[in-house]
């Protein structure tokens, strides 16, 4: 197959290195195609910009998102589910205070912009192998699958994208179907010289600049590095002033399940977000949860397959040292997140007598 599906890592666990350019690789480029180069990766990372600040946008409409929680104590689900005063089935709560529509992180940048190049790069090759199918010197069959690929088919396919990062990919083909549009290839289907994903909408100025990651010490197939996001640093010999910036946090401080640094390393990025594998959990790994079968779309239209677990643990979705717990007080405030219809569907499956609940 032209495109198979993989991961990011070797089977040995072994990350692969970011791809990089040489000094000279652009010399023999001609005028015009650094200038669509240039245009193509401005247009992406406005739509970056702007398809964050349309879900944070949500997180911010309580008409939209309003979380409420059920207090601090870690009641057992079994108990909960029964408790009349603390039951799943009660309409309000403790309303969420935390800043949880704060600036995104470059964790969340990475998850949205790397959607947009994969379907840029995928667009490009379908072009090319309609407009000029000699130049790529590929088989036949190769040929007419890279005409037959759309790019919005290909990124939120589970068998072409990264594996288990499909939903990142959905969330972000949903906003660009927000988008007024018309004119562009995407909603027309018109053949251009080029590839172009949506126009974004005007911005007049950015209202936040995204911070660089934490420095993170990590397995390549180059051995061990320096990760910073966007290039790698050999680790041998050690570099002083990085090795200061990866140190662990104070004894003091309990740790953070996954991260030190609150899942906003750049190796957070490699997996799927936490608030997919969160859902998973409410909807489907946990045989007590009372949202079992929930659908993702009423979390997806709040952007949760992009946001990091510091964002996640502002919304009190997750445990605060163990993003792998997903208990009471968090499935409390999963369900206030969900419309009244859906709660009566998830009402009618769940039944109370096999899941060690007293029947009323």
């Amino acid at each position: 197959m032209l495109f198979q599906k993989r991961t990011l890592h070797t089977d040995d666990a072994r990350r692969y290195p970011p791809l990089t350019l040489r000094r000279d690789s652009l010399e023999a480029a001609s005028l015009e195609a650094i200038r669509l180069g240039l245009a193509t990766a401005c247009r992406i990372s406005v739509l970056t910009y702007t398809c964050l600040e349309f879900y944070l946008g949500r997180l911010r409409d309580k008409s939209i998102c309003n979380p409420h929680h059920c207090g601090n104590r870690q009641y057992p689900l079994h108990i909960f589910l029964s408790n009349t005063t603390h039951s799943w089935t009660r309409s309000v709560g403790k309303p969420v205070r935390a800043n949880y529509a704060r600036s995104p992180s470059w964790v969340e940048e990475m998850r949205v912009a790397r959607v947009l190049w994969m379907m840029q790069l995928v667009g490009e090759l379908r072009h090319l192998a309609m407009r000029d199918p000699d130049a790529l010197g590929w088989p036949q069959e190769d040929v007419e699958q890279a005409i037959g690929m759309m790019p919005e088919a290909f990124a939120t396919s589970g068998d072409c994208y990264f594996v288990g990062m499909e939903e990142e990919a959905i969330t972000v083909c949903e906003y660009l179907h927000t988008l007024d549009d018309e004119g562009d290839e995407f909603s027309q289907g018109r053949m251009e010289s080029f590839y172009r994903l949506p126009r974004p909408p005007e911005i007049q100025t950015r209202s936040w600049t995204t911070q660089e990651p934490k420095p993170c010490m990590r397995k390549t197939t180059l051995g061990y590095v320096y990760d910073l996001g966007n290039r790698f640093i050999a680790a041998t010999p050690p570099i002083e002033r990085l090795e200061l910036l990866i140190r662990p946090p104070p004894a003091k401080l309990p740790p953070v399940q996954g991260s030190w640094f609150s899942g906003q390393q750049s190796q957070e990025a490699d997996r799927a977000g936490p608030g997919v594998e969160g859902y998973k959990q409410i909807a489907y790994d946990n045989w007590e949860t009372p949202l079992s079968g929930v659908q993702f779309d009423s979390f997806r239209r709040l952007g949760f397959a992009l946001w990091d677990d510091t964002r996640m643990r502002s919304l009190r979705l997750m445990d605060k040292y163990n993003w792998r717990l997903i208990g009471a007080p968090q499935i409390f405030v999963w369900r206030s997140l969900l419309s009244e219809e859906e709660i009566a569907l998830a009402a009618v499956r769940f039944e109370p007598s096999n899941h060690g609940v007293d029947a009323e």
